[in-house]
């Protein structure tokens, strides 16, 4: 348990070091940031009979890949720091 902790206290260090130098958002809480980005990249693989339910399919190489780069996507637009 401990190993996990000090895993997931680098990831909020980065979090706030990449706030501090202006990459993220400063408003965001690195937490909540945190948890909402572990569940955006995890849902697909936590409930895969969701992801056949909404994609209609096992979903192949390329609808993975897409995933992925939408994914990547979503979250550059979550972190960006106001304009």
């Amino acid at each position: 348990m401990d190993h996990r902790r000090h895993h997931y206290r680098e990831k909020l260090s980065s979090i706030a070091e990449q706030q501090e130098a202006g990459t993220i958002d400063p408003e965001l809480d690195p937490r909540h940031l945190l948890i909402t980005l572990l569940g955006i990249a995890n849902y697909w693989h936590v409930l895969p009979q969701l992801v056949r339910v909404i994609f209609g399919t096992e979903p192949d190489a390329a609808t993975i890949a897409r995933h992925e780069e939408f994914v990547a996507e979503c979250v550059r637009r979550i972190v960006a720091p106001p304009s």
